[in-house]
């Protein structure tokens, strides 16, 4: 066999085996940029459970409303204000939706008498112009903020509820200690990511597309490295519990990505539990 031969086959020899037969990646190793994998999301809810949400932290205000408006029978635009305010309160979320359904066409007035499965009516109605193709409720970009807070708590409760349990620990044991760390850093800087059932290993792409990190993000930790690091930004006792968690065997990866400045910054810390399921948190702060 001539000598360059002979180069060739050893080259091949030591070449790194095919993509096909590549060996599954492992949280050691930095993952790539892929497309989506086949998933299922824990937290999708329906108009109506939206709706049951909302009523039931507008009915009571509502209640007071009625209460405290005896001489108005039907509200229209002209009363609205009186009827928000029936005295040193003001509930901005019963005008919002009064003042929606009296911008419907035909609507002049609404009767006190059933006002609220009046408003309940409405609110599912509405909701339900904005479905997938499974009738699950689908926020529309610029949607309507009135739902927005009954949505997330919709969400997440669905989630919880519906979600295995990694390592025999319930997700919403989980969720609360992640409370207790948002207690201390004050909630609008820190977040929870619902868990996502996926077939599968996933990729980088398809984890930070699945928890919504933020398309700038880099990772810059992944396996236990990563919950150390996070750990390490702010060293809250109250995250201890959940660090030891997350570096269980429960966990079978990890990865903490990072986006930001000198002035502000963001990082993210995704898991994949034993079940297949991603879910996070994240926390970030500015000067």
């Amino acid at each position: 066999m001539k000598p360059h031969h002979l180069l060739v086959l050893a080259l091949i020899a030591s070449a790194p085996a095919a993509v096909g037969c590549a060996a599954t990646p492992n949280e050691d190793a930095a993952s790539s940029e892929s497309d989506l994998v086949a998933h299922t999301r824990l937290d999708r809810v329906t108009p109506d459970e939206v709706a049951a949400a909302y009523m039931a932290k507008l009915r009571p205000d509502l209640e007071r409303c009625v209460a405290g408006n005896p001489a108005i029978a039907n509200v229209d635009k002209g009363n609205l204000k009186a009827f928000y305010r029936p005295g040193a309160t003001a509930y901005y979320d019963v005008s919002r939706a009064l003042d929606a359904m009296l911008a419907e066409p035909s609507v002049t007035s609404i009767p006190v008498a059933g006002i609220a499965d009046a408003v309940e009516a409405w609110a599912k109605r509405t909701l339900s112009t904005s479905v997938d193709a499974e009738g699950f409720y689908v926020r529309q970009k610029g949607g309507w903020l009135t739902f927005v807070d009954a949505e997330v708590e919709t969400r997440e409760a669905k989630a919880l509820k519906l979600a295995a349990r990694p390592g025999g620990k319930d997700l919403s044991e989980i969720r609360a200690q992640w409370a207790e760390v948002q207690k201390v850093n004050g909630s609008s800087d820190t977040e929870w990511y619902n868990p996502v059932k996926v077939n599968g290993e996933p990729t980088l792409g398809a984890v930070k597309k699945l928890m919504g990190v933020r398309y700038g993000a880099s990772q810059s930790a992944w396996g236990t490295k990563a919950v150390d690091e996070f750990h390490a930004l702010r060293e809250d006792p109250e995250f201890e519990p959940l660090a030891e968690f997350m570096k269980s065997s429960a966990i079978k990866k990890r990865w903490m990505f990072s986006d930001g400045g000198d002035e502000w910054n963001h990082q993210w810390l995704i898991v994949l539990d034993e079940h297949n399921q991603l879910w996070g948190v994240s926390i970030g702060y500015s000067e």
